[in-house]
């Protein structure tokens, strides 16, 4: 095989517009189920990245290659006998395909490194992969879940049921139908790191081990790797008609920002030789490599596809990283802002980005919200990280979920209250039923502390949504469980646009811990037009706000959330 490369370095803008549309083409050239386009990122006590990719075999089956990467700083090593630091995982891959089969394959994972610096390094990774062979179907759900065997999970109830500090991982899978490609047929991308040339040269046999030592599932460069290299094969098929198999062709690639700022393409021509092809088993493997430095930060989208001649191609992403500080921030505590902040679209986009592309649109957000601009920091996202510490240390905490209970996210989003009461062990079966008519009218009077009802007690003021709300809460709520209620004299300090961005002024929240654990969720609320505000617990969050609505045909339970769900 042989390989010639022209390569256009930065693009004018006015021939990105026709990148942009090659690259449209390109992706809607792939089947509409394509492959993953970027790597999966896990959820839970530690970072997880998993890429996958498909490996025909015969007679209709296949090998999926789920390839994982773990960073050292969220594994816990112990030093051996003779100074290593060694470290345990136990590694889940379960496919359940649409016809009902399920394939499932479980390990144990050695792990080794041999200094300290080395056991904590956020930047160095542990790569391994498992494989789930004679895969038949075409579709399915992939659920991989990565446990440390050394690591307790934090809690009380995991201590007792001792449970291991583990990340999950779950999406769609899909096999793309290149058995019924014609043409140019190229195979799923395999991203690697240090591969070293000399080992692709034209006719060299590509063997599983060499791809192994060199996997790099993360496609995350800059920093950590400048030299981009990817490995696929080509397989020539007959045409439509029964025509031959191409024995020559070129294969187009392209590197295009996914903000159209930047854009790469490099032409490569393939050899089809039938001697070669056949002694290769019918494919030909291409090795491409590219120097990232002339690329700037950000998230890339990289296609190839047949330049002359039909066939399949394929699609993917990587990242590029120049800020260190972006390296060593928790995906947890990023995409925990990103849940605060961003609402409807903007939300939906977040979650679906990658960390770097994540990083790069919470810097957009916050530009956009600086005050101002010609200090040499962003007031609002600093501000906004000191709500975080202290939501953090005081007020139940801060996850990949955001705030962890319902004052933690009032609190990131209006800031601290201008009053705010605080009943720890109530001990007046009444004194929640005042809170909640304080809530609806501001004027109530405030009775904190013990003391005693008697016929001639001072009568509460209440309107009709706290009636309404104390007839629903006391046949439903343990009226001895501690609560607070915070009050704010306009709308609270809002650093952005949320949910009580247009709700009326005088805010007032009471917030009760049902369970007697510390987790205060929204009891009611005066922030809605109308009624109160019940709540629904999460599993990994705070409460979604749910709020009633008076209507003719009586009360309807309308969903809102504070995160701009509906």
């Amino acid at each position: 095989m042989s390989l010639s490369r022209s390569l256009d370095s930065r693009i004018p803008v006015a021939t990105l517009l026709v990148l942009s549309v090659l690259s449209l083409l390109l992706i809607a050239s792939r089947p509409s189920r394509a492959n993953l386009v970027r790597p999966w990122e896990g959820v839970g006590d530690f970072t997880v990245v998993m890429d996958y990719f498909n490996r025909e075999g015969l007679e209709g089956v296949l090998d999926v290659v789920c390839v994982f990467s773990v960073p050292n700083s969220g594994i816990t090593f112990v030093r051996d006998d003779m100074g290593r630091f060694r470290g345990e995982l136990t590694v889940m891959v379960q496919l359940k395909a649409a016809d009902g089969t399920i394939h499932e394959r479980t390990e144990n994972v050695e792990l080794l490194t041999f200094t300290e610096a080395e056991a904590g390094s956020p930047t160095t990774y542990q790569i391994f992969k498992l494989t789930l062979p004679d895969v038949a179907a075409r579709d399915g759900k992939l659920i991989c879940m990565v446990a440390d065997l050394n690591q307790q999970r934090s809690g009380l109830y995991n201590l007792l049921e001792e449970k291991r500090a583990r990340s999950e991982l779950a999406g769609d899978w899909f096999h793309d139908p290149r058995a019924d490609g014609e043409g140019l047929v190229i195979a799923d991308p395999v991203f690697l790191a240090g591969a070293p040339l000399g080992f692709w040269n034209p006719g060299h046999d590509i063997d599983d081990s060499q791809l192994t030592d060199h996997l790099h599932p993360n496609r995350r460069y800059g920093i950590e790797n400048e030299t981009l290299q990817v490995y696929f094969e080509i397989e020539p098929r007959p045409t439509a008609g029964g025509g031959r198999a191409p024995t020559s062709g070129a294969v187009y690639l392209q590197i295009l920002a996914k903000d159209l700022d930047f854009a790469l393409r490099d032409t490569l021509d393939v050899d089809l030789d039938p001697v070669s092809l056949a002694s290769q088993g019918g494919t030909v493997g291409v090795y491409y490599e590219m120097d990232v430095n002339i690329l700037p930060p950000g998230v890339y989208q990289m296609s190839c596809a047949p330049l002359d001649a039909p066939g399949v191609p394929w699609l993917a992403e990587f990242d590029v990283i120049w800020s260190a500080a972006a390296l060593n921030r928790d995906t947890d505590r990023v995409r925990g802002e990103g849940l605060t902040v961003f609402m409807n679209d903007d939300l939906d986009t977040f979650l679906a980005a990658g960390q770097a592309e994540r990083e790069a649109l919470l810097a957009n957000f916050w530009d956009e919200l600086d005050p101002m601009p010609e200090t040499a920091y962003n007031e609002a996202r600093m501000e906004f990280r000191r709500r975080v510490a202290y939501v953090d240390i005081y007020l139940g905490g801060f996850g990949p979920s955001g705030a962890k209970d319902d004052r933690g996210l009032t609190y990131l989003l209006l800031g601290p209250p201008q009053s705010s009461t605080q009943q720890i062990i109530p001990t007046d079966p009444y004194a929640l039923d005042d809170a909640v008519l304080r809530v609806f009218d501001g004027y109530a009077p405030q009775r904190d502390g013990s003391w005693t009802r008697s016929d001639d007690s001072i009568v509460m003021p209440s309107t009709y949504q706290s009636r309404r709300e104390l007839s629903l809460r006391r046949t439903g709520t343990v009226r001895e469980s501690a609560f607070e209620l915070w009050s704010y004299t306009n709308r609270g300090d809002q650093l952005f646009p949320n949910l009580y961005s247009e709700r009326t002024l005088g805010l007032r929240f009471l917030f009760v811990d049902r369970n007697g654990q510390g987790r205060y969720m929204l009891e009611v609320s005066n922030a809605f037009d109308r009624g109160g505000a019940s709540t629904i617990s999460t599993s990994d969050g705070p409460s979604v706000h749910k709020a009633h609505k008076s209507v003719d045909l009586g009360c309807v339970l309308t969903l809102i959330s504070m995160r701009g769900y509906t």
